[in-house]
């Protein structure tokens, strides 16, 4: 399941995810002379290494730390698999920023010159890479990990004006683009920052449920209400579902776009809808992913299409609340 944290604010919910972006301006001009090892490919039928990760609470919230391999069971549709948790401190990290822009998103959330100060979802000396995609009726702006942070850092402050869309699954496909170009050695994760559901993506939902599955990437995702007058239209929309036939994990992407998208890649939602102190979202996403396990699989030479995945802790004593990666797709 995917834990759910609920919080909100009137006027500055998109900068809970800007504010995790703009910390690493310092770094990215590092990650340009780097060498990086080949990109990171789609699994295909062959031993391809799966990654899930998972973030682990006990019943009164907190993070469950030192879990090891054995203290897992995780099936991929329904078949045991030998699972290791891999290590991950010092371990790079590439971050895309998926934000709502136009008359669709509240005019109280693009408010950018109110930064004060820099939060960071992972350490700042290991989120190396930043990339930056606005959006409305379709992706606009698209910022492809420069090498620095003079172009990002003025497109957070000064966002195009746009329309009443919100194509959330374009969008979100556009960063998987992105991702996909990037080390496979590297962590990679999306934070997208939006309405709660899709509005006039041409993408079929098919087809990024199958990009999706085929990246080993974390989606984190935070959500604030649709403008006056959106949220009835989006409840008439309906999703491009393309030709193949999804399990309803993955067809539930229509009905919750933002948190689905969290909940199948094993990342965090946060909803600021309401009055939340600003501190404390950003808190709730870096926590959250500093604490996360990042388990690892080898599938072996399974069917193509959609994997389900589950996972479950065999540590006897209180119950867990387990947050992580539902499915993968191979080709």
């Amino acid at each position: 399941m995917s834990t759910i944290m609920k919080f909100s604010t009137r006027s500055r919910g998109v900068l809970v995810g800007l504010q995790i972006a703009v910390c690493v301006g310092t770094m990215l001009a590092q990650a340009g002379s780097q060498r990086v090892p080949e990109t990171d490919v789609p699994i295909r039928t062959t031993a391809r290494l799966v990654l899930a990760p998972a973030i682990i609470r006990d019943r009164s919230g907190e993070f469950v730390s030192g879990l090891r391999s054995e203290d897992f069971e995780l099936t991929d549709n329904g078949a045991m698999q030998t699972l290791r948790v891999e290590q991950t401190k010092g371990q790079p990290v590439a971050l895309v920023v998926v934000m709502q822009t136009g008359d669709g998103a509240l005019r109280e959330f693009q408010n950018y010159q109110t930064l004060t100060r820099l939060l960071k979802i992972a350490d700042p000396e290991t989120l190396q890479k930043v990339a930056f995609v606005t959006f409305d009726s379709k992706p606009r702006q698209v910022w492809n990990f420069p090498p620095l942070r003079d172009g990002v850092q003025y497109a957070m402050n000064h966002p195009e004006s746009g329309d009443r869309g919100a194509s959330i699954l374009d969008a979100v496909g556009q960063a998987l683009d992105l991702l996909r170009q990037q080390p496979a050695a590297m962590r990679k994760m999306i934070l997208l920052l939006s309405q709660s559901r899709d509005d006039g993506s041409q993408i079929s939902l098919s087809d990024l449920a199958q990009r999706l599955g085929e990246a080993n990437v974390m989606v984190y995702s935070v959500t604030f209400p649709a403008a006056p007058g959106m949220a009835s239209r989006s409840k008439r929309l309906g999703c491009n579902a393309g030709q193949l036939v999804l399990p309803k994990e993955l067809a539930r992407l229509c009905e919750d776009t933002a948190l689905q998208l969290a909940t199948l890649s094993g990342g965090e939602h946060i909803d600021v809808t309401k009055s939340a102190a600003l501190d404390r979202s950003v808190s709730v996403l870096r926590d959250a992913f500093l604490n996360s396990y990042l388990l690892s699989f080898r599938p072996g030479s399974p069917d193509a299409g959609p994997h389900l995945l589950s996972l479950k802790i065999r540590t006897a004593g209180s119950p867990y609340a387990v947050s992580f990666r539902r499915f993968y797709w191979v080709r």
